[in-house]
């Protein structure tokens, strides 16, 4: 997070040339592993952004369709984000690695994807967290958007929901 917010500051001196150093000349983001540009990692920045916002409003649509009250909605969501904000303060690979990263705090704004090079593996292939974790969020997005529809397309048609 303080990348995205002393982005322009770092660029003024440098001009848009600027965003063609490498991420490695600051203290934040010296031990990257990624060869990466300012430029580029702000639009990585802003990519998880979004993917973190899509993510958090797709679990509200989908929690406000199930519960069908705006109040136990609006508390369900009120624990959730209490939830991120304990999951944030754990120290933890396991919690971090298997969970916290996948989360829109922690997606939205954590430097971390650049400082440590966290693999995940699926189908015999390796990924960066860097990558996967917004990549699995949007699946998780679409998953819980089409459920959502599903279940306002039954509630409508009239058929019984248990």
């Amino acid at each position: 997070m303080k990348c995205r917010r002393h982005f322009f500051i770092k660029m003024i001196p440098f001009g848009f040339s600027g965003g063609s150093e490498y991420i490695q000349s600051s203290e934040d983001t010296f031990f990257s592993v990624f060869h990466i540009t300012y430029m580029e990692q702000f639009l990585w920045n802003v990519i998880r952004g979004y993917v973190a916002l899509l993510f958090v409003v797709s679990m509200t649509i989908l929690i406000s369709v199930i519960i069908e009250r705006i109040m136990a909605g609006v508390v369900v969501i009120c624990f959730y984000w209490v939830f991120l904000l304990i999951m944030e303060k754990m120290i933890s690979f396991d919690v971090n690695h298997l969970f916290a990263n996948f989360m829109p705090l922690r997606l939205a704004g954590s430097t971390d994807f650049y400082t440590r090079n966290e693999i995940y593996r699926f189908a015999g292939r390796a990924f960066d967290s860097m990558v996967w974790c917004p990549a699995v969020d949007l699946f998780l997005s679409g998953v819980m958007i089409g459920i959502a529809a599903w279940w306002l397309h039954r509630k409508t048609t009239g058929v019984r929901i248990i």
